[in-house]
């Protein structure tokens, strides 16, 4: 899109709704310059044309922070776009690049394709970057540092978290939590995330076995009581006590259908669902909508924009989020 509508300041006209709410945090997608999505960034200091400018950024953290609602933004460091700078340089100066090896490159002179390098999934578009190289580490900490530093940002949700090489979180947490110790490093993973949350990387994780044990029994109703129990139980020896209160726990994200979706539009399952969520020990996050009734398959059905005419919202789901 060529529209350069400031789409963050939409977000600053919405904080009276997140406040009411009581959300305390708000985690962003990817806002970087990016060639198509955000997940394939081309610079990582600059807001994404499409949704405003720096200053536009700046103006929104100081708005969420004198409301008391933190921020949290999306690294993508696993990968980047086509258009980086790094990866352009590899492409023209081929073998004679310094930057050769912050990518894994299996076939010069490197082409658009994924039998040049690795990528994500055999995708062309998302150069994989070679995390264990010490140059790329450090670039990955400097973007960490200048967010938090210049825009005072709260954390990271941190890409893949498990597919970087781990020594960028050691080094990220020891660099980071001695300027800012109440900085949050929270990483997405699919599995158990024990390893993430030893001490030494992570402060949580996207904790999707708990989703995934939510939706078989609230929403697909595919697992009993007996089950349900036991699969939780299982889930939770894998943390101790001070794990579990720091776990992140969704019912659903950008990356999975809406719960609503998946209850087949019975909200007295959703709102079953969603009590239990805020009950449990960890963290509940909603995902944008979820309140208000939206719904929809996975990606791109579950990105839809957020509804913000009165009359198409569930205000009974509303007042029951609001409650919990």
């Amino acid at each position: 899109s060529e529209n350069t509508e400031n789409r963050l300041k939409k977000i600053e006209d919405a904080i009276p709704h997140i406040k009411e709410m009581g959300f305390n945090a708000i985690y962003f997608g990817p806002v970087f310059q990016s060639v198509a999505h955000g997940y394939d960034t081309v610079d990582y200091t600059k807001i994404d044309s499409r949704l405003g400018t720096n200053a536009d950024f700046a103006a929104l953290c100081k708005k969420l922070h004198e409301n008391g609602i933190k921020v949290i933004l999306d690294g993508v460091f696993n990968h980047v776009g086509r258009g980086f700078w790094a990866f352009r340089d590899v492409q023209e100066k081929k073998w004679d690049s310094p930057y050769k090896d912050w990518f894994i490159v299996t076939d010069f002179p490197v082409t658009l394709s994924h039998h040049s390098y690795e990528c994500v999934g055999a995708y062309k578009w998302m150069p994989k970057l070679n995390t264990s190289n010490r140059e790329v580490r450090d670039f990955v900490l400097s973007v960490m540092d200048y967010w938090i530093d210049k825009f005072h940002i709260d954390g990271w949700r941190l890409d893949v978290s498990d597919e970087v090489d781990g020594s960028v979180w050691t080094q990220a947490r020891t660099f980071l939590k001695e300027k800012y110790p109440d900085c949050l490093l929270l990483g997405e993973t699919w599995g158990s995330g024990r390893k993430l949350m030893l001490g030494n990387q992570m402060d949580s994780i996207m904790n999707y076995i708990f989703r995934d044990i939510v939706r078989d029994f609230f929403a697909a109703e595919s697992i009993d009581a007996a089950d349900f129990d036991g699969r939780l139980n299982h889930m939770l020896a894998e943390y101790p006590e001070e794990m579990q209160q720091a776990l992140y726990n969704p019912l659903d994200s950008h990356d999975t259908e809406r719960f609503l979706y998946l209850c087949g539009g019975d909200k007295r399952r959703f709102r079953l669902a969603a009590a239990f969520q805020f009950v449990f020990p960890g963290s509940p996050v909603i995902y944008y909508g979820d309140e208000i009734g939206m719904t929809g398959a996975n990606d791109p059905d579950c990105r839809g924009a957020f509804i913000w005419e009165k009359e198409k919202q569930d205000e009974k789901l509303l007042r029951w989020y609001r409650r919990l």
